[in-house]
């Protein structure tokens, strides 16, 4: 019984005043910090879409350079709009057919998408990150903090 005597409950509000501090502070760092690493994934996505592409527009030179018969064929198929000798394009009954003369949509890489970001939407990430409740949230754990460090009340005799 002696133990439960000595408890002293102002160490509940010190460390309840000490989480609100830390959190007001550590917060807003955390969310600053998830946006520069989802900028980075941008930047490396980017990086990489576009690294992807000066392959496939250099496999495309090197093609080019190369003589590639078939390469030919279809640069003037649908650049010039000509056909081998004793060659047609099939056309179905009914198409509409246009060639495409977009060389690049051929060797075009896909992009590569990212996740939009959002953070979740909590009330003490409100709380810690709009301007005029963050002073309140850290005058609340301070006063927590002040009112856990104040002496233990005794009883008079």
């Amino acid at each position: 019984m002696r133990v439960i005597e000595a408890f002293d409950p102002g160490w509940l509000y010190c460390i309840a005043g000490a989480a609100l501090l830390v959190a007001t502070v550590l917060i807003p760092v955390h969310d600053d910090r998830l946006r520069a690493e989802h900028h980075r994934d941008a930047a490396i996505a980017r990086r990489d879409s576009q690294t992807d592409r000066l392959e496939a527009y250099g496999a495309y030179l090197d093609a080019l350079n190369e003589g590639d018969d078939r390469l030919y064929l279809a640069l003037a198929a649908t650049q010039l709009n000509l056909a081998p000798e004793g060659k047609a394009p099939v056309i179905l009954a009914g198409d509409d057919w246009t060639p495409n003369t977009n060389i690049y949509a051929d060797i075009e890489p896909a992009p590569r998408l990212i996740d939009p970001f959002h953070l979740p939407d909590t009330r003490l990430r409100r709380w810690t990150t709009d301007p005029t409740q963050r002073l309140w949230l850290i005058a609340a754990g301070a006063i927590c903090v002040l009112v856990g460090l104040m002496p233990p009340a005794t009883k008079k005799s």
